[in-house]
């Protein structure tokens, strides 16, 4: 088994944004996953935790939107696993429960859950609703903000219990 490193899970996002469509949602995955794993730095940091596994798992954690839209965490590890790389409980624990509806076991699992939905506070996230988009967003994309904000304020409520 090959161990993944960052440069590795990045070249891995590249390789499967190159799969989904339309473009929009491509360049969407790329920006997101970047930043996913900058905020759960950012906040294990915070708390005192230091590790590469949140930009790693930034990177992977919705690689499985090459496969399937709705049911894309239950694909990320298979396809990382396929690709000949050992996937560690914690990496594990990241990418399949970064969804709101989910549990997460591990610390590291319930920073990059709250990191997933932070990360649209960010200047290249709006950028990029803008470049596809309209303003004001089209219902669609306001939607999309609405329950990612909330979804945030949500789990960072839950974190603290």
């Amino acid at each position: 088994m090959k161990t993944l490193n960052l440069s590795k899970a990045k070249q891995i996002a590249m390789d499967m944004s190159c799969k989904i469509n339309p473009a929009d949602q491509r360049d969407f995955f790329l920006v997101h996953s970047e930043k996913v794993g900058r905020v759960a730095k950012m906040i294990a940091q915070k708390l005192g935790i230091y590790s590469d596994i949140f930009e790693i798992a930034g990177w992977v954690h919705d690689i499985g939107y090459s496969v399937d839209f709705k049911h894309h965490a239950d694909y990320a590890v298979p396809i990382l696993k396929e690709l000949g790389y050992e996937v560690s409980d914690v990496l594990e624990d990241c990418v399949l429960n970064h969804g709101s509806d989910k549990n997460p076991k591990t610390i590291e699992g319930k920073i990059f859950q709250v990191a997933d939905k932070l990360s649209i506070f960010d200047q290249d996230v709006v950028e990029i609703i803008l470049k596809y988009g309209s303003f004001p967003p089209k219902a669609d994309d306001l939607s999309f903000l609405k329950m990612m904000s909330k979804e945030a304020f949500k789990l960072i409520e839950k974190f603290s219990k």
